[in-house]
């Protein structure tokens, strides 16, 4: 397994679609992008500026249910990469 950080949400210009980026924490320190849609985009953006998004999404729910019961989400796992 690889430890990864959030780099940051940013739009593929050509196509105009967010593009979620996670870098190695260590080693060779190579980028993962991550296409993604604009609401999940949106969220991700929002969080990381410490806001809450208008309206809550699926994610948002999950992380709202494990808060309030006293679980951490300490790791997301990525074990597949499809047609990228």
């Amino acid at each position: 397994m690889t430890p990864m950080e959030l780099i940051g949400v940013r739009l593929d210009v050509a196509g105009n679609i967010p593009v979620l980026f996670l870098r190695e924490r260590e080693g060779l320190r190579r980028l993962l992008p991550i296409y993604i849609g604009t609401p999940e985009a949106s969220s991700i953006q929002w969080a990381s500026e410490g806001k809450e998004s208008p309206r809550p999404l699926t994610h948002d729910l999950v992380v709202n249910l494990l808060g309030a019961l006293g679980a951490i989400l300490e790791r997301v796992v990525i074990t597949e990469v499809n047609e990228g």
